[in-house]
């Protein structure tokens, strides 16, 4: 049993807060048994799990597939598992697992849907959107890199597990928007006004669905690769949708057009 916050696993862990620690070794934090055990099912590779005896003991047959599945296991005392974690409630378990494969997506395969992300920096938001993308069944969500790290722990927590489903890819949008015009993708971005109504608009066949900041919206370099700007219909002087709203709306409006198609 680790009991010192001084030890250099738990140091290292209490360092994974941080974006920039994550990013320079390559691993990210999950916090609490939904995802590491979404993990699990999914054979992501666990660099390290730590808990305390309490959810050990509670969770065995867990901890024994642990055991086998984590490159390395150890158990710390109840009181110190709360400085190791960013959440309130500490969950008795953490894991330490390699981030995933950030290469620029596949376009080769159609007809495709992606979800790209531009500048977008809510971590409930994203992780809401990466849910609902699983749930709808995307090709992907491509994030640009301004946007909040995708390993976030707040954003993997928003996704319930479907992280390890479909990790996002982080990559620059515009270079991805010009190929996808050349390979016959439709460009559809929102707007709050001037554009097709949702109802109107031709959503089916490879699409690109691309959505703005939650305070700034698209980038005008970005609007100008938008072949379809499409608003989702709403009632006169009520504030735009949340983010991850929207994304699920025209999400699902996308998948009944498809279906009927």
């Amino acid at each position: 049993m680790l009991t010192s916050l001084q030890n250099p696993l738990l140091k290292q862990i209490r360092k994974l807060h941080q974006a920039k620690e994550r990013e320079r070794v390559g691993w990210m934090l999950l916090e609490g048994p939904h995802l590491v055990e979404a993990a699990l099912q999914t054979g992501w590779p666990l660099v390290c799990t730590v808990s305390t005896p309490t959810w050990a003991s509670a969770n065995s047959a867990r901890w024994e597939q642990l055991l086998v599945h984590s490159e390395r296991t150890e158990q710390v005392p109840e009181a110190l598992f709360p400085e190791l974690v960013t959440t309130v409630n500490a969950p008795g378990i953490l894991a330490i697992a390699r981030q995933g494969d950030t290469l620029a997506p596949d376009l080769g395969r159609l007809p495709q849907r992606w979800v790209v992300l531009e500048r977008v920096q809510d971590p409930g938001n994203l992780g809401t959107i990466l849910r609902t993308a699983a749930a709808v069944g995307v090709a992907g969500v491509v994030v640009s890199p301004d946007s909040i790290a995708p390993d976030h722990p707040k954003v993997l927590r928003a996704t319930s597990g479907q992280w390890f489903r479909q990790p996002p890819r982080v990559t620059e949008v515009i270079p991805l928007l010009q190929q996808a015009q050349a390979q016959g993708f439709k460009t559809i971005g929102t707007t709050p006004a001037d554009g097709i109504s949702l109802w109107e608009a031709p959503l089916t066949g490879p699409l690109m669905l691309i959505f703005g900041s939650e305070g700034q919206g698209l980038s005008a370099e970005v609007q100008a690769l938008i072949q379809y700007p499409v608003r989702i219909p709403q009632q006169p002087g009520v504030e735009s949708l949340n983010l991850a709203v929207s994304v699920a709306v025209l999400l699902y409006e996308v998948l009944r057009q498809q279906t009927v198609h």
